[in-house]
């Protein structure tokens, strides 16, 4: 009843220009409620009466979930005539076997299934690995569930969970290898239990005053304990001083340091201006025009010479080893893997996990078999 009543209900009721947008807060509402009802679960449950609670939060919400769908309009049967077979195992099959006639269907129903599967898998395990392994709490447990931008390893996407943290105003924590787990784990819940600093704005001084300076990014982060304060500037006099002021603790901060030691570096506008094409590309989330953004990115690309979204950079080359009489040949040219990466670990068996992974990879695949011979029945 889960999901087809939803999907056969959507397309009566919305135009085909409407059908993705319908689609996507349906499945908005579907991840935010599971997440919204673990995190509940979670802290209700360690509460002293929390079994209450809880039973008390399921029954309500089911009541107002009824008293919403009372107010759902109406919808005509498209097949009066249908009847149904409640042999759940026969008719489970007999839909199998149909979903099967369409490729596109059966490969799409098999990937959502996966990905329910793998996601309650491992939101379940998140729980006891966050108060077994980790020693938290209740609350941290919720944490976790909620800001999970943490990456073991090389194979996660580190640029991903960077910008996701940037944009969430979090943090993201790299370990490189499960040795270091405890220590970097540790060191996370160390950040997240003093105090922020927010609303972080710097001011740079020369030797005559306050001076307009471009600095990237233009808008500072939070920073959470041990972080250092990373900016690139460019300004038109040199800077002798800085004055920085944001809140921490919700109470006012200030502090102003003298620059000084620092030498002259051929690379530091490419540095600069980097960061700066990074801090306007981020806009693009954010709503920004984006000509506007385009246009900004080609001037500071072309004039540093850099590389982005809008250039590229062409070699020609001036020596050719092949006369130009010759035949060309075409071979094979091994790869080099990301630093970080081994054959062994990419080529070889699948990682260690929580989960007894490749017990759920031989279900999925004696599934898939028992699918398809199931179809091939049929036909």
């Amino acid at each position: 009843l889960f999901g087809p009543a939803k999907y056969s209900y959507i397309p009566q009721h919305l135009e085909d220009n409407e059908l993705i947008a319908g689609n996507a807060l349906v499945q908005m509402g579907t991840y935010v409620a599971i997440l919204a009802g673990a995190m509940a679960g979670i802290l209700l449950i360690a509460h002293e009466d929390g079994r209450a609670l809880v039973s008390i939060l399921l029954v309500a919400v089911a009541v107002l979930g009824f008293l919403a769908s009372v107010a759902i309009p109406r919808t005509p049967s498209v097949c009066p005539d249908l009847k149904i077979n409640w042999n759940i195992f026969t008719e489970t099959w007999r839909n199998i076997a149909f979903i099967h006639s369409n490729r596109t269907v059966f490969l799409s129903v098999l990937g959502i299934s996966w990905f329910w599967f793998l996601g309650a898998t491992y939101q379940v395990q998140l729980a006891n690995y966050t108060k077994l392994t980790l020693g938290g709490d209740e609350p941290v447990v919720a944490l976790v569930l909620t800001l999970f931008t943490v990456g073991i390893g090389s194979a996660p996407n580190a640029l991903f969970m960077t910008r996701a943290a940037r944009f969430g105003r979090g943090t993201f924590t790299y370990i490189g290898s499960t040795a270091e787990v405890g220590d970097k784990i540790a060191a996370l819940f160390e950040q997240l239990s003093k105090p922020v600093l927010t609303d972080v704005r710097v001011r740079w001084r020369s030797e005559d005053g306050e001076i307009a300076a471009v600095q990237a990014p233009q808008t500072v982060p939070d920073l959470y304990a041990g972080e250092p304060l990373a900016l690139a500037v460019h300004s038109d006099a040199r800077p002798v001083a800085v004055e920085i002021e944001g809140k921490l603790g919700g109470q006012a901060w200030h502090h102003s340091a003298k620059l000084s030691g620092g030498a002259p570096g051929g690379g530091v506008h490419a540095l600069w201006a980097r960061r700066l094409i990074e801090d306007w590309m981020a806009r693009l989330v954010t709503g920004e025009d984006a000509d506007t953004v385009r246009a900004a990115v080609l001037l500071l690309a072309l004039e540093h010479h850099l590389v982005s979204r809008y250039t590229s950079l062409v070699a020609v080359d001036q020596t050719p080893s092949r006369p130009e009489t010759a035949d060309l040949k075409s071979a094979a040219v091994p790869s080099r893997l990301p630093a970080g990466w081994t054959g062994s670990k990419v080529f070889g068996r699948l990682p260690g996990t929580a989960t007894p992974a490749p017990l759920f990879l031989l279900i999925g695949l004696g599934s898939l078999l028992l699918a398809w011979f199931t179809g091939r029945r049929r036909a």
